[in-house]
């Protein structure tokens, strides 16, 4: 049920692995235990990345251990994704006999391979320290930048306000829960009789203001707006017009890119 949490003091990256013992005791007497092992401390890096972006090799042994968790659900055609997380299963995942997984839908920590194994590798190489990847990868090629976003997050933007109505709209804390039958006709009018003719003659998308949205997201959910948030943009030579993201809270840095699958720029600037 997910009613219990443990919280650590600052703990050394010394690369060792340790191990986490969690007991639960009823009168007195052990009811239930759980041992997880292998833990290693170091650094966690959040990687968000587009469908068809990857990278060959595997992650080089020798140095500081690079890990990463590959999103294992399948939520992501569901109507209420599970936007940020990297598993929607809490039964373990055991390796039987037959070299097979028992739950194939559970996250677990694997050796780094392809893009999160060059990224892992290039921080490791500077810090000296375990590094662990949480590899969140779109599953179509459609995903937008509001696909990223709690629904919550949706009415920072005004471009994703009309999503905020809707998609937010299923849940009860939203304001617009008990209104959103009536008002989805209304929004979707004005978005294509407006919004849409609006963009059509001016030949471009708001300025900025989802990417800024989507940024505060991010150090929202993830708990840490202190963590560096590193994103692409595309250059001049891409996109004609772009004006430099403004208004994201926190630590960020915008990476102008000239090819769309040249992360190359990525990786430099988060191995410093």
């Amino acid at each position: 049920m997910a009613e219990w949490s443990v919280t650590l003091p600052p703990m050394k990256a010394d690369g060792k692995s340790h191990t986490l013992k969690v007991q639960f005791t009823k009168d007195g007497e052990l009811a239930h235990e759980r041992i997880a092992k292998g833990i290693l401390f170091g650094d966690v890096w959040y990687v968000a990345a587009p469908k068809g972006l990857s990278g060959g090799g595997k992650a080089k042994e020798g140095g500081p251990v690079v890990r990463m968790i590959q999103n294992q659900s399948k939520r992501w055609g569901n109507s209420t994704p599970s936007r940020f997380s990297i598993c929607v299963s809490r039964t373990p995942r055991v390796i039987g006999e037959n070299g097979k997984a028992s739950n194939r839908f559970a996250a677990y920590w694997k050796p780094a391979e392809g893009l999160a194994a060059q990224i892992g590798q290039a921080i490791a190489a500077k810090s000296g320290r375990p590094v662990g990847i949480i590899w969140v990868q779109a599953k179509h090629d459609e995903a937008l930048l509001s696909h990223w976003m709690s629904p919550n997050a949706l009415k920072d933007s005004p471009s994703t306000l009309k999503d905020y109505k809707t998609v937010g709209s299923q849940y009860p804390d939203n304001p617009y829960y008990l209104e959103n039958v009536r008002r989805y006709i209304e929004d979707w009018k004005s978005f294509w009789g407006d919004y849409i003719p609006k963009m059509m003659e001016a030949k471009a998308v708001p300025e900025g203001a989802e990417m800024t949205a989507l940024a505060n997201c991010f150090h929202k959910e993830l708990g840490d707006a202190d963590a560096p948030l590193i994103f692409t943009a595309p250059s001049k030579k891409l996109v004609s017009g772009i004006t430099p993201t403004k208004g994201i809270n926190g630590k960020h840095q915008v990476i102008e890119i000239e090819d769309w699958k040249d992360v190359s720029k990525v990786i430099s600037a988060v191995a410093k």
